[in-house]
């Protein structure tokens, strides 16, 4: 299984120096894929210019408390897993998370 990593930096110091977030999932599956394109189209539409980390490798996939893929971490906190949410959802816990970045 070969191991994507993206990592999301926000390089123009917007509100959030830095967050990190890593789509967990077996590389090249059908949800995977799934769940990368609705978070880049999250990003997209916050204007936010980052990109995610993907990470496939059954190894790093045990360190997560999870009880399935995909899922989607955001900061150190799982926010989805097993489903793929709606666009609007992830655009919701990235800004939550930002939020408690900030707090």
């Amino acid at each position: 299984m070969n191991q994507l990593h993206y990592r999301i930096t926000n390089p123009q110091n917007s509100p959030a120096d830095m967050i990190a977030v890593q789509i967990l999932g077996i590389s090249g599956s059908q949800k995977t894929v799934e769940l990368r394109a609705k978070v880049i189209e999250a990003l997209e539409r916050l204007g936010w210019e980052l990109t995610p980390e993907e990470i496939g490798e059954i190894d790093h996939l045990m360190q997560y408390d999870i009880i399935g893929i995909p899922a989607l971490v955001i900061g150190d906190q799982v926010w989805f897993q097993q489903d793929i949410p709606e666009v609007e959802a992830i655009i919701e816990a990235l800004q939550d998370a930002l939020e408690q970045k900030k707090n």
